[in-house]
């Protein structure tokens, strides 16, 4: 039996080694290179795919495949990184480096047990050790390789405290060796990140062309390399040959060290290892190793993964936002080929039919005052049929079949959809780069779509019912501006005929038409603007939000760290809460809040009343001596601010009774009730209906209104009672004559109720003198005696009628009461802006003086300057006319400070100070409340009632006129409308009015 170092062959042992090293480390490193070999092969063919299918969109100009591809490749890439990168470490390393291990100790088993070998190895042994060791192995009873083998066939570690020499070779051939080697993992597990960032790079840039391409509203470029992802597959190789050389360089060292060892050992060389010991655990040992070795390999492995859920993340969220710019670009595409573009077109023709009547008009005959009336209505006829008979229709169904509000909602479903994939949760860690191995303890978990759902997306959707409202409310808006463009030509040319009867001017007449067509050509210019400013405005609001949206959660994987976003979803959700409990708290307190402030606003009018009575009552207030000119200077002014005005302005905002209803804002509630009492009396029963309101709140307007767009089968008299000279008598007379044949006559059938008769001016019937009801009495008579055949509606001014129904009840002989005192400072606003848009003037609100440099420090633009102004106006005028509509076309007349190139500038006036209304006498006052009751008085009226000589009363009226308390229409004395509400007002705090 050999027993010496001589009698064995290094060489096998050098060799076996090898192979084993390549066999197992080599394989399991070969197969972890071929995962990441294939993983870069399909991703260079999907780059190499994208590039070509790229190129072949941008040739043939194809948004939808360039848009479809960059899809796609999103979706490939992550695919393959899911598929490819686990979190585990694969077992096949943990399985080779074990099979090394132990087979590697088995080839050992040559090493012998002898005293001459253990002479050339020297073992750092405790004390205890050094005298016993030699003693256990004898040259006569030494264990050869076969013994080994008898024993335990060398195929694990369980017996190796049986076998020292081989115990120490084995730990420095093989277990230092590996150990040493660790670093070199390292570098081979660098280089596998090096390559995948390397990739991700080749990705980030192709994100960063799109982003680009999509700041462009996706323009496509001819040139090809606008969307190319460039790479270099050298570079790419480059990297795959230094992972396949680090992993060489893994296994070299390792049979190096190996040769290296066994080579000193053979030629002589004295072989110490201070870290060896004779009782160290050789099965531990090597348990330990592998740990480590897998350990080390794992921490590398989630570098690799953290890296990967990194790429993914940014695929996702990536992907999430072109999904989102694509849906925001059909959407615009949807806006301008569905609804902008058409509605362009349509306004060309009616810009067309303008230019058409504009030569028409131009045309008309100048010699004959009819045929001029004729040819001119024939010409603004032709232009209403063509507008409302082919291009209005047209105009609707383009915006039926738009369908914008449907796209919106479309978009909204399929954002919404797409978020709904996003992931639940995701790993992040806060190292910048992946440089070095981690520990899995320093993963940190994110959800993407919480903190996308509970901060981005809200603000997102909140965007979506905003589109949807602005687009119908400018629908409604655009449709109201278009169908001014015929009511401007309308007013336009019925003023030129009118003014032609009443001047006898052709020409000026004609000018008057063109003009207004000329405005409406501008108000037509201006409404193609408001239309694709909106377009363009819908379209950029939807960018802003959708890109806001996009930046901020790109930052989500561009900033910040985990344990930051996990704080912000709990935050939010808390905010979310708190904003509940907010809302349904202000919800509360908006409720209480009105009745407060109505309740405080009673309180405030009661106790001003009552203190304004008491002072009356005893003289306390200081009063003046003299009533001031102020106000019929003012009347003055006003009266020739108006006269400068155009012919067409003035005609709009003429207070009258209106006899065509395009000015005619229809009152919902008293069209109503005239509806169900023109029905009832048809079916037989009592239904005489009064109309009950201050002057010029449309009394009149709304009668006529009635008679001529609801009565078609009776016959119909309109009896006006406000005509001169005409006592109380002679009303009655002619009333009575009217249905003289309708009296004691009983309806037996409903072709008998053929008459409705409607007086205009109830106060004309009755004088406040001795026995003046009278006339009034045997009118309510007739009334009832001649109901069921005669529909009966009256009219009567509000103080008149309050007077006469406190006297004898008149209430109860009406069935039917329509009081018009509820114009609101919005419904006066509409009036006045409907007339106003009927002109076809621009308008321009003007600041006073003295508050413009209180407006500049507000530094707002243009439009809410305007929208301002616009406000403190009508707040201005809602006090000073109470809603009077009269009053409130007077102050909108004397507002308008110019008129320069159609456009009308509105400053408000200064407001008139009412302060010598308490100095008024109590016979004027007394004078006031009587004209007040029979809306209007006559001097021989007032001769009348208060008993004196006619040409007292004349000078007492003239006094009255001349002090601005009074104005002249015909021969009746009426308000000053400018003081009306301040008259009313005084009355009341004099208890003259009840």
């Amino acid at each position: 039996m050999t027993t010496g170092k001589k009698d064995i062959d290094y060489s096998i042992l050098t060799l076996g080694l090898k192979k084993l090293a390549t066999e197992t480390i080599g394989t399991a490193l070969d197969k972890e290179i071929q995962v990441f070999q294939n993983f870069t092969n399909s991703f260079v063919q999907s780059i190499d795919e994208y590039n070509t299918k790229t190129a072949e969109a941008i040739n043939n100009g194809s948004l939808q495949v360039l848009l479809y591809e960059n899809e796609r490749l999103s979706k490939t890439v992550f695919s393959l990184l899911e598929d490819t990168i686990k979190e585990k470490t694969p077992v096949l390393l943990k399985e080779m480096t074990n099979k090394f291990i132990i087979d590697a100790y088995k080839q050992l088993e040559l090493i012998p047990e002898n005293e001459r070998l253990s002479e050339q190895i020297r073992i750092a042994r405790s004390k205890k050790e050094k005298s016993g060791f030699l003693s256990i192995l004898s040259d006569s009873k030494s264990k050869t390789y076969m013994n080994l083998k008898a024993q335990n066939e060398g195929s694990s570690l369980a017996a190796y405290k049986q076998f020292q020499n081989r115990n120490f070779f084995f730990y420095y051939l093989i277990l230092s060796n590996l150990k040493r080697q660790i670093k070199l993992y390292n570098t081979f597990s660098s280089k596998i990140i090096l390559l995948l960032n390397s990739l991700w790079n080749f990705d980030k840039k192709r994100i960063e062309q799109f982003n680009l391409f999509a700041s462009t509203n996706f323009q496509i470029d001819v040139d090809i390399k606008a969307l190319k992802i460039e790479y270099k597959i050298d570079e790419i190789e480059q990297l795959l040959n230094e992972i396949n050389s680090s992993k060489d360089q893994i296994t070299e060292e390792i049979n190096i060290e190996s040769s290296n060892f066994i080579d000193d050992f053979n030629s002589g060389k004295i072989i110490e290892h201070d870290t060896y010991q004779s009782k160290l655990n050789i099965e531990t040992e090597s348990e330990k190793l592998v740990q480590a070795i897998v350990k080390n390999r794992q921490n590398w492995q989630n570098s690799i993964f953290i890296l990967a859920e990194d790429w993914k993340l940014d695929l996702e969220v990536n992907s999430f936002k072109f999904y989102i710019l694509k849906q925001f670009f059909n959407f615009s595409k949807v806006m301008d080929t569905r609804y902008t573009e058409p509605v362009v077109d349509i306004i060309e023709l009616i810009n067309a039919s303008l230019d058409d009547l504009k030569v028409n008009v131009v045309n008309t005959s100048k010699n004959v005052k009819t045929k001029f009336k004729e040819q001119l209505t024939e010409s603004k006829s032709e232009f209403k049929r063509k507008l409302f008979l082919k291009i209005i229709p047209v105009l609707k169904e383009v915006i039926i079949k738009s369908e914008i509000t449907k796209a919106i909602d479309s978009i909204e479903t399929d954002i919404t959809s797409r978020f709904n994939g996003i992931s639940e949760k995701r790993f992040v860690t806060n190292m910048s780069e992946y440089s070095k191995p981690i520990e899995k303890s320093e993963f940190q978990g994110i959800s993407p779509k919480d903190i996308i759902g509970y901060e981005f997306m809200p603000q997102l959707k909140a965007v979506f019912p905003k589109l949807k409202t602005s687009f119908i409310n400018h629908v409604e808006v655009f449709e109201k501006k278009v169908a001014e463009i015929p009511e401007i030509i309308n007013f336009a040319i019925e003023s030129s005929i009118s003014f032609n009867e009443n001047e006898g001017s052709v020409e000026d007449a004609i000018k008057i038409s063109t003009e207004g067509i000329v405005r409406a050509e501008k108000k037509l210019a201006e409404i193609s603007g408001f239309h694709q400013s909106f377009s363009q405005g819908e379209v950029s609001t939807l960018k802003l939000s959708i890109e806001k949206f996009l930046n901020e959660i790109t930052a989500i994987a561009d900033s910040d760290s985990a344990s930051q976003i996990n704080i912000r979803i709990v935050k939010l959700q808390a905010l979310a809460k708190s904003k509940e409990i907010r809302q349904n708290i202000s919800r509360r307190i908006k409720n209480f809040i009105p009745v407060v402030v109505e309740n405080l606003k009673f309180g405030i009018r009661f106790l001003w009343q009552s203190s304004e009575k008491i002072g009356k009552q005893f003289r306390i207030e200081e009063k003046q001596q003299f009533i001031t000119s102020e106000t019929s200077d003012y009347l003055a002014t006003t009266e020739l601010a108006i006269n400068k005005l155009p012919y067409i302005y003035q005609r709009l905002f003429k207070i009258e009774a209106l006899k065509s209803f395009e000015l005619f804002i229809g009152r919902e509630k008293p069209a109503e009730i005239l509806s169900i009492a023109y029905s009832k009396w048809k079916e037989g029963r009592f239904a005489p209906i009064v109309i009950i309101g201050e002057k010029g709140s449309g009394k009149t307007t709304i009668l006529n209104w009635f008679l001529k767009t609801k009565v078609h089968d009776e016959k119909v008299i309109l009896l006006d009672l406000h005509e001169v000279n005409k006592t109380p008598e002679m009303f009655y007379n002619e009333i009575e004559a009217l249905v003289a044949d309708k009296h004691n006559v009983k309806a037996s059938n409903s072709e008998s109720k053929n008459t409705i008769l409607a007086i205009d001016g109830l106060a004309r019937l009755f004088t406040t003198e001795v026995n003046g009801f009278k006339y009034l009495m045997k009118t309510m008579k007739l009334i009832s005696d001649t109901s069921s055949q005669v529909l009966w509606i009256v009219s009567a001014h509000l103080y008149s009628w309050y007077y006469i129904d406190k006297s004898f009840n008149i209430s109860d002989y009406f069935a039917y009461h329509i009081k018009l005192t509820d114009i609101t400072a919005a419904d006066m606003k509409g009036i006045i802006e409907r007339r106003h848009n009927m002109s076809g003037y621009k308008l321009v609100y003007e600041a006073l003086p003295e508050k413009k440099s209180f407006i500049r420090k507000k530094k707002l633009t243009y439009e809410k300057m305007q929208s301002e102004l616009e406000e403190i106006y009508f707040k201005g005028l809602a006090e000073f006319n109470n809603n009077n509509l009269s009053q409130a076309f007077l102050y909108w007349l004397r507002s308008t400070s110019r008129v320069e190139n159609d456009v009308i500038y509105i400053r408000q006036i200064y407001e008139i100070k009412n302060n010598f209304i308490k100095s008024i006498s109590l016979s004027k006052m007394i004078t006031l409340k009587n004209i007040l009751i029979n809306n209007g008085i006559t001097i021989e009226g007032h001769s009348r009632k208060f008993n004196q000589d006619f040409e007292l009363s004349k000078l007492h009226l003239d006094q009255m006129k001349d002090d601005g308390l009074l104005v002249m229409a015909e021969e009746y004395y009426l308000i000053n409308p400018l003081i009306y509400s301040q008259i009313i007002r005084e009355l009341y705090i004099l208890n003259l009015l009840h």
